[in-house]
């Protein structure tokens, strides 16, 4: 079975984030970026899945 991938929104809901976690999601907030927590966690979420790099190597999934 393989492991879930981690997701800012289910961990804030949940209420498993890290202070430093925590920290990352207000640092968006106080950078204009986002208005609440759950809008950083939309992003960071979108960030991790949306990046833009090199084409995948031969290991890609």
């Amino acid at each position: 079975m393989s492991q879930p991938t981690f997701s800012w929104i289910r961990a804030l809901e949940e209420g498993t984030l890290t202070e430093m976690q925590m920290e990352t999601l207000q640092a968006a907030i106080d950078n204009g970026d986002a208005d609440t927590p759950l809008e950083a966690a939309v992003l960071l979420d979108y960030q991790a899945t949306h990046r833009v790099a090199e084409e995948p190597g031969p290991y890609a999934f």
